[in-house]
């Protein structure tokens, strides 16, 4: 179940009127710099934890949401076994890299001609079935999956430019 916005402030803003609303949800960043940027929020700071530290013991009794997709969707699946949860909450917004490697800034741009309001979030079956399709491509051109501290340095490190 994705949620996109078309800015990451708009994203944070979004959950730090999750948090408020349910201050037991825990939001789970698969990349050190995503972590910290969430730490650095006030309103979110007790909330985040990384991917990496997770288990299911952490979720038992809370809404758990995703602060950004993996790039594969291999390793997303995983963890959403291990986890045990059966509807996952991933928010993301059209500015990170994932999207950006199929033309999120002229989506952003197209969407920001039809409104002006950044705070919509755009969710739809049809944008999660877009998004999984994406991490398909990426998971055919990548050969690898190097560590990164952030989403963007995965793309550096792992994806095969396309000829």
């Amino acid at each position: 179940m994705d949620k996109v916005w078309l800015s990451q402030q708009a994203k944070w803003n979004a959950c730090v009127q999750m948090v408020k609303l349910d201050p037991s949800i825990l939001l789970v960043a698969w990349f050190e710099e995503t972590f910290q940027e969430i730490a650095g929020n006030p309103g979110l700071a007790q909330n985040v934890i990384k991917a990496d530290n997770i288990s299911y013991d952490k979720t038992v009794g809370r809404m758990v949401a995703f602060a950004e997709h993996y790039p594969l969707a291999s390793i997303e699946e995983n963890i959403f076994v291990k986890l045990q949860l059966k509807e996952v909450p991933v928010l993301s917004s059209l500015e990170e890299p994932l999207f950006m490697q199929f033309g999120g800034q002229s989506t952003i741009d197209m969407i920001r001609k039809l409104t002006s309001n950044d705070d919509e979030i755009i969710g739809h079956s049809l944008v999660t079935k877009s998004i999984r399709r994406a991490q398909e491509s990426i998971a055919a051109r990548s050969g690898t999956d190097y560590p990164a501290r952030s989403s963007k340095e995965w793309f550096t490190l792992n994806l095969k430019e396309k000829k």
